[in-house]
């Protein structure tokens, strides 16, 4: 050991007496073992000294807002007061997301209704036009139209030279499995 370790486990023991009242020759083999678990220890606490005040110093500059409640039910109170604000806050927009819709909903409703409007006389007077063969197949027989009020279709078939049959579908009852 060299001579300013002897005079630094001198100085413990003599704290130790001081502090503790207990009394080590400072030729004890285990007073250099607690003397090292001393200085580890000293250090110890001093590093989490400063990375407690390094922790403080970082709360300090976030300013975090601190309620104090004084009197019994105040923080109920502060809880039913963000919710109030949540609800008068939110009615509004739901209200105006509920009107859009609303708006939309009847917009497309009304076109649509026109269209049907529109389109039901055709449908009627096709829909009673409509004929079955022995094969199952649903079809409609058209007279060739007059002036230039004859529409082409994708797939029809001359019965005779007044009439046109146009295929609209097969009876599903009717296929051959």
């Amino acid at each position: 050991m060299t001579e300013h370790e002897e005079k630094d486990i001198r100085a413990y023991c003599s704290w130790i007496h001081c502090e503790f009242g207990i009394e080590f020759s400072s030729g004890d083999p285990t007073v250099p073992t607690m003397y090292v678990f001393h200085k580890e220890m000293e250090s110890t606490v001093e590093a989490n000294r400063r990375i407690a005040e390094e922790i403080k110093e970082a709360t300090s500059r976030l300013k975090p807002i601190v309620y104090n409640f004084n009197e019994r039910g105040e923080s109920l109170k502060f809880q039913i007061g963000i919710v109030l604000k949540w609800i008068l806050l939110s009615i509004p927009v739901s209200i105006i997301i509920w009107i859009t819709a609303w708006g939309w909903s009847n917009a497309n409703d009304i076109e649509q209704a026109r269209m049907i409007i529109e389109s039901s006389e055709n449908v009627r007077v096709l829909a009673n036009r409509v004929q079955k063969n022995e094969d199952g197949f649903y079809f409609i027989d058209f007279s060739p139209g007059r002036g230039d009020s004859t529409k082409p279709f994708t797939e029809f078939k001359a019965v005779n030279k007044q009439t046109m049959r146009v295929i609209l579908g097969r009876d599903s009852s009717q296929l051959k499995k």
